[in-house]
C-alpha cells in the first residue's frame, strides 16, 4: 500500500477588502497555514466559505454569530481556522490590502 502525499504553495496571495480577494480552494485539503511576509503589519483577516469554490462565498459566523476572524502580524505563519474547515473553498478579506503565502496539506 503506498501512501501520495499532496501540498499546494500559493505564494504572494494578494488579500484585498472586497470580494475581488482570491478564493483559496481547500478540495482535497486536510490543513492549512498562512505565511505572513515581512512587508505585511497586522493585519485582520475575516473568513468567508463556500461549498463549492465557484460558488457564492457567505460569511462565516461562529456559534454565538459573530464574524470569525484571526488577527495576524507579519513574519509569522498562522493555521487556517478549523471554523473553515467543513468548506471547499474560503476567501479571506483582510482590513487593508496585503500579500500572504499559504500552504495546503492533504
Amino acid at each position: 500500500m503506498s501512501m501520495t502525499r499532496y501540498s499546494r504553495w500559493m505564494e504572494n496571495v494578494a488579500l484585498k477588502t472586497d470580494a475581488t480577494t482570491p478564493k483559496i480552494d481547500l478540495t482535497d485539503t486536510a490543513f492549512g497555514m498562512i505565511f505572513i511576509v515581512a512587508s505585511e503589519s497586522q493585519l485582520l483577516l475575516t473568513y468567508c466559505g463556500a461549498p463549492d469554490p465557484d460558488g457564492t462565498f457567505l460569511p462565516l459566523q461562529d456559534k454565538n454569530g459573530n464574524a470569525v476572524t484571526q488577527v495576524v502580524a507579519h513574519t509569522k505563519a498562522y493555521p487556517i481556522l478549523e471554523a473553515a474547515f467543513g468548506c471547499r473553498a474560503i476567501k479571506l478579506y483582510a482590513d487593508a490590502a496585503g500579500l500572504v503565502d499559504i500552504s495546503l496539506k492533504a
